[in-house]
């Protein structure tokens, strides 16, 4: 990998001896490097035929940022789309814009109404299972709002890597 490839990404931490403010700037700058235009040039654009946009959903007592894709042309005929729930990896680092690629390959192609979660991330005050539990909140608050039938609903997630 060339030098302008790797530009802006942190480096490698100690773990061991890292304090909780630490912890968080490193994954904030990671999270920074996987949304830059260098990775973007190795995952891949967003597929043209999605539109992408952000919405906040309504949870008891706070809300939750949800990244939707949806087929750029409308589909004929009164068509329902399907429904994929993505909730992505990582837990301590990744973002819901870093599946742009995936997502919005499903939305066109299918074509299907895709939903990320952008979930809360491991810090000092949130705990791991916070980010499933995001999902789970998503999943259900919708299920509330837009009747869907459950055949019709894939919660899916693409594995974190680094």
């Amino acid at each position: 990998m060339s030098e302008s490839m790797t530009t802006g990404r942190p480096s490698e931490p100690d773990w061991l001896e890292m304090t909780a403010e630490e912890l968080v700037a490193y994954r904030d700058a990671e999270n920074r490097f996987r949304a830059s235009s260098a990775v973007r040039a190795i995952s891949g654009d967003p597929d043209p035929g999605a539109a992408i946009d952000w919405q906040e959903v309504a949870l008891p007592g706070r809300g939750l940022s949800v990244r939707v894709y949806r087929p750029a042309t409308r589909v004929g005929g009164g068509v329902e789309l399907p429904f994929v729930l993505h909730v992505h990896g990582g837990g301590f680092v990744g973002t819901a814009v870093q599946s742009d690629r995936v997502n919005s390959h499903l939305a066109a192609q299918v074509p299907a109404v895709v939903v990320s979660v952008e979930h809360r991330l491991l810090d000092q005050r949130t705990p791991l299972s916070a980010a499933v539990a995001d999902g789970w909140s998503e999943h259900t608050s919708l299920a509330d709002v837009a009747p869907l039938e459950p055949r019709r609903v894939d919660p899916g997630s693409v594995p974190s890597c680094r």
